[in-house]
């Protein structure tokens, strides 16, 4: 937009009439936000500064985080806890015994198999 255009619809406007309202929806004379040309930098300060996008950027994160976690739990509970158990049991069973008594049990265990 040129400056002769701005002037024309500001001409009529009252001295104590707010701008904002004016120029508001007129074509071209706003920036639109184009979040592809944003970079890391525009995009820590809109954390900084704006209340609502940090609030959303930190519950999905949060969200995220949470779902790992959990993740993590279920995946642990069924493939590596029954290895902890079964080997703290052994290692109780086994609790006092010589090496030759223990390799002597395993020896009869798998002859029973």
């Amino acid at each position: 937009m040129l400056k002769t255009e701005l002037l024309e619809l500001l001409k009529d406007m009252a001295d104590d009439a707010e701008v904002n309202e004016t120029i508001q929806g007129v074509e071209g004379l706003t920036k639109t936000f184009d979040s592809n040309s944003i970079g890391l930098d525009e995009f820590k300060n809109i954390l900084e500064i704006n209340e609502v996008a940090k609030s959303y950027y930190q519950s999905s994160l949060d969200s995220g985080v949470g779902k790992g976690v959990s993740k993590y739990k279920e995946n642990f509970s069924k493939n590596e806890l029954p290895k902890l158990v079964e080997d703290g049991i052994k290692a109780k069973s086994n609790e006092g015994k010589t090496p030759d008594q223990i390799k002597l049990d395993e020896a009869l265990a798998e002859i029973q198999k």
